[in-house]
């Protein structure tokens, strides 16, 4: 499982984002690409020093930007469910592929 794979399987829930700088933004996953870049809805930005606080109906970060991607528990281990059993049915199919060729 590749860490892109675990931040496109969060889309949908609740993400904290460190930025590079030391500042963070909470909010609800939207949209993410291949660069890592962030659409969030419903974000709460936070200062470096945690003492300002603002609120944005949306938000777009640049993944250049990014230091730290902390994703929902649950999703982590929903996505490692799914990831096992894809393996497993590669795996049976291979499997069977390999005894119908003997």
């Amino acid at each position: 499982m590749l860490p892109i794979d675990l931040i496109i399987g969060s889309i949908g829930s609740e993400v904290l984002v460190v930025l590079k700088n030391g500042e963070t933004i909470i909010g609800h996953l939207q949209k993410v690409d291949s660069w890592m870049n962030l659409q969030l809805t419903s974000c709460v930005w936070t200062s470096q020093s945690g003492m300002t606080f603002k609120e944005f109906e949306h938000c777009n970060i640049r993944g250049i930007m990014i230091q730290n991607i902390q994703v929902e528990e649950e999703r982590f281990d929903k996505l490692k469910e799914e990831t096992e059993l894809i393996r497993e049915k590669a795996r049976q199919e291979k499997a069977l592929a390999a005894a119908n060729d003997e």
